[in-house]
């Protein structure tokens, strides 16, 4: 499966995120490459690994 998304904006999403969560945007592309391969969106990658930020952004 491909992502929908291109890999720019797929990390651009990814890094807002842990902007919004973590307080940084230092985002290890290497580690999160395979979520992008397998076309996993960015929502649901980083809420996979850190369910503990689930629904705190509304």
């Amino acid at each position: 499966m491909t992502n929908s998304m291109n890999k720019e904006n797929w990390f651009n999403v990814l890094a807002a995120l842990f902007d919004i969560h973590v307080g940084h945007d230092n985002v290890d592309e290497d580690a999160w490459m395979p979520d992008f391969e397998s076309g996993k969106s960015p929502y649901d990658a980083f809420y996979d690994e850190y369910p503990e930020y689930e629904g705190l952004e509304d």
